[in-house]
């Protein structure tokens, strides 16, 4: 079986019970965190297009460029590995920490592993580090940190038709979604049609007007976006009590995960603007779940002395 067999693909939209949010929005969900246990969400729409290119040319292996604990390292060591491409991850850190969970998986798939410190990470390929590691890699394809570039569109477009073509979809309703690089919001505000407005929820300390993925879009009615946070003020990452207690409610009222860094960021935003904000009730939302799951273990990781854990199920023991 190829690995694109064992991709479920398309993924649902399922309208969930309002009464989470007191009856005031109607709240459907895009499930693309069901797509692959370690491949989903937008780690896989974005990935979709440069497997498509590497495919189409004769390319000795992929390099691309994450955090330690990357959801995109995963992805992509993870697709690498089932379809033998060679991988290297440049990784920002300054030392591999063998004990993380995330570094065993990655080594698992045999993605090669090299540390460049935060500041040379920052320059990407201006780095003489970095340029020093390409160079020694001849002809592999380079994929940008988080997955954002033009190939990533391509399944960026697929999600949009996806959503479109749902019985759940409706013309006009908001769209609700997390953001990193910027590249899942860049391709559906160009494949969406121009009657969405876009919620967009920054992970970042300080609230998101612009944001990488941006670049891409040629024509942009920022009057069409958002932004907002929920993070309280606190670093990328940080440990933060109320996003775990939102997790765990989360899950046992919907069976459904949300991961620490991203999704649930938005719906806290959400639960806020409802408790909060009388122009949004009655409005139908559609939620993109851009998965991210494999970071709940690398979250529950980092902070394991802490009091308060994201409950990882047993359908999930893979985040263990």
């Amino acid at each position: 079986m190829s690995l694109r067999d064992k991709l479920r693909l398309s993924t649902p939209i399922e309208l969930l019970d309002s009464n989470y949010l007191k009856k005031q929005v109607k709240l459907l969900i895009k499930r693309d965190d069901l797509i692959h246990p370690w491949i989903n969400g937008n780690k896989w729409r974005k990935l979709q297009g440069h497997l498509d290119h590497y495919e189409a040319h004769d390319y000795n292996g992929i390099i691309t460029y994450g955090g330690a604990n990357s959801n995109h390292l995963v992805a992509v060591a993870c697709a690498c590995y089932h379809l033998n491409i060679p991988a290297i991850g440049i990784v920002r850190t300054y030392k591999l920490d063998e004990k993380s969970p995330i570094i065993r998986k990655l080594r698992s798939w045999h993605m090669l592993l090299i540390a460049i410190s935060p500041s040379e990470y920052r320059q990407k390929d201006s780095s003489a580090s970095i340029r020093d590691i390409i160079n020694e890699y001849p002809n592999h394809m380079i994929i940008p940190e988080g997955g954002t570039s033009e190939h990533a569109m391509i399944g960026l477009k697929n999600l949009a038709n996806e959503i479109v073509v749902d019985p759940l979809y409706e013309a006009g309703m908001d769209i609700l979604i997390s953001v990193g690089t910027g590249g899942m919001l860049a391709g559906l505000y160009r494949a969406l049609p121009d009657s969405h407005q876009f919620k967009v929820i920054s992970p970042f300390k300080d609230n998101v007007t612009h944001v990488k993925g941006l670049d891409l879009l040629h024509e942009l009615t920022t009057d069409r976006i958002q932004f907002d946070s929920m993070t309280g003020g606190k670093r990328f990452g940080a440990y933060d009590p109320e996003s775990v207690k939102v997790i765990n409610e989360f899950y046992d009222t919907y069976g459904m995960l949300l991961d620490p860094i991203y999704t649930v960021k938005a719906v806290r935003w959400l639960i806020n603007q409802v408790a909060t904000q009388e122009n949004i009730k009655g409005k139908s939302i559609l939620f993109i779940h851009s998965g991210g799951l494999p970071g709940i273990m690398a979250y529950n990781y980092v902070y394991e002395s802490k009091p308060i854990q994201v409950t990882v199920p047993p359908e999930y023991n893979h985040l263990q």
